[in-house]
């Protein structure tokens, strides 16, 4: 089973990362 509320946070963390890159 995936634990669905830590790869949400994984998902967050990494777009957050590729926004502050873009910018």
């Amino acid at each position: 089973m995936i634990n669905y509320p830590f790869t949400l946070k994984f998902i967050i963390m990494i777009l957050n990362l590729d926004l502050l890159i873009e910018y």
